[in-house]
């Protein structure tokens, strides 16, 4: 496996995972904004198709990096009862929240780790793209913050 399938497998966990969520969520506005971030995964992937597509041979022969992309996620799921009914929707907030911050780090952490410069600008992109979801899911913490707060305030 070289860095390109190892990111686009990463991608592919990340698009699965925010089907499930969508999938499992019952506010269709949760539905809408996770179907969006997997959907948003999937332009990841097909950027790194692209990327790989495009790469030199030396790009190419670059290996992949020693981590198990699925075992991540099956240790933040894992926190999370997500198969039991009383998980809330600030679980399933904070787990999305806590999955991209991992996956900014990850990458970050590979950028600078990075042996060539190709690699390092592959790295670096993905984190940038990472982080956007990661204020996307800060967001709506914000959000529902406020929700509480004044939904307390008003009781």
């Amino acid at each position: 496996m070289n860095i390109f399938e190892f990111a686009i497998s990463k991608e592919l966990e990340g698009e699965t995972f925010y089907r499930d969520m969508a999938n499992s969520v019952p506010n269709r506005e949760l539905r809408s904004i996770f179907g969006l971030l997997a959907d948003q995964e999937r332009g990841h992937r097909a950027l790194l198709e692209l990327l790989m597509h495009h790469a030199t041979q030396e790009a190419l022969d670059l290996p992949a990096p020693e981590i198990d992309v699925h075992a991540v996620f099956q240790t933040l799921i894992s926190t999370y009862n997500f198969t039991s009914r009383d998980f809330n929707e600030a679980d399933l907030y904070r787990f999305a929240h806590e999955a991209e911050t991992e996956s900014l780090k990850l990458y970050q952490n590979l950028a600078k780790s990075a042996e060539s410069a190709q690699e390092r600008a592959i790295f670096s992109r993905m984190a940038q793209e990472e982080q956007i979801h990661q204020g996307i899911i800060e967001g709506i913490l914000h959000i529902q913050l406020l929700t509480q707060t004044q939904n307390q305030g008003s009781v």
